[in-house]
């Protein structure tokens, strides 16, 4: 017997923030940074009505530095959400909806080393370690108490393909940036109890995964400038796409 578990997510985020950049540092520039905004997510499954909406707060710190050919990154990030679960086929028995508060906090850090530079396209290898742990606090539905607990870490390596784009007016670069990805360290526990029962239901998250992203960024002379990222991440079985923009000015 088989079952078609498929779903769709769509994610909404707006974020602000501000960077401070050290030029001049070790031969390059550092960057320090602060951010925070809101998150709204949907979820709804193919073949069920169920449905959940997330809601809530991120908030981050991250810093940076670009020398001549070695490129370093890290972020930390704290997300706070609450899930609005409706589950319709449970009505006929009791409550079918109920409010699930999640937590999250995870990291990433990346590092880049320019291999090759050329007229028009530099190469750059880059490599990625990325972690989270994931906080479901408890929630009842129908004298069923829920929590649960998720953790996950990856790591991935890459090449990144970019180019100069600037005119007289506009820095502009372009990138193109291929990675494969693993994640050795994934879990996800629910512990359930029911009339005075408990039990945990446990699946791994183990497996690898292959990420393309292309960006485009721009500067101007005034101090206007702004990044677009299009990514697209596919396992072999599911396939996922983000898009982000983000606008800045430079004092």
């Amino acid at each position: 017997m088989t079952a078609d578990t498929s779903f769709t997510q769509s994610t909404f985020a707006a974020v602000v923030g501000a960077d401070y950049v050290l030029n001049g540092f070790a031969g390059g520039s550092l960057t320090f940074g602060a951010m925070g905004g809101i998150l709204k997510s949907g979820i709804s499954f193919a073949n069920s009505p169920t449905t959940g909406l997330f809601e809530g707060t991120t908030v981050g710190l991250h810093a940076g530095y670009v020398g001549d050919k070695i490129r370093l990154g890290g972020i930390v990030k704290y997300d706070s959400l609450s899930m609005d679960y409706d589950a319709p086929t449970l009505e006929p028995f009791g409550e079918s909806t109920a409010t699930v508060a999640f937590s999250t906090l995870g990291g990433e850090i990346e590092a880049g080393y320019n291999i090759m530079s050329g007229t028009t396209v530099d190469v750059e290898v880059v490599a990625n370690y990325a972690m989270t742990d994931t906080v479901m606090e408890a929630w009842t539905l129908q004298e069923t108490d829920i929590v649960g607990l998720g953790q996950s870490q990856r790591a991935a390596i890459g090449v990144e393909l970019s180019s100069d784009l600037s005119n007289a007016t506009t820095d502009i670069s372009a990138s193109l940036t291929i990675k494969y990805w693993n994640e050795f360290a994934g879990e996800n526990t629910v512990t359930v109890t029911s009339f005075g029962s408990e039990f945990d239901v446990a699946g791994s998250t183990t497996g690898s995964f292959v990420e393309i992203g292309a960006a485009i960024d721009f500067l101007q002379m005034s101090g206007f400038g702004g990044t677009f990222v299009g990514t697209w991440v596919s396992d072999g079985t599911s396939n996922s796409t983000n898009a982000q923009l983000k606008l800045s000015y430079e004092f």
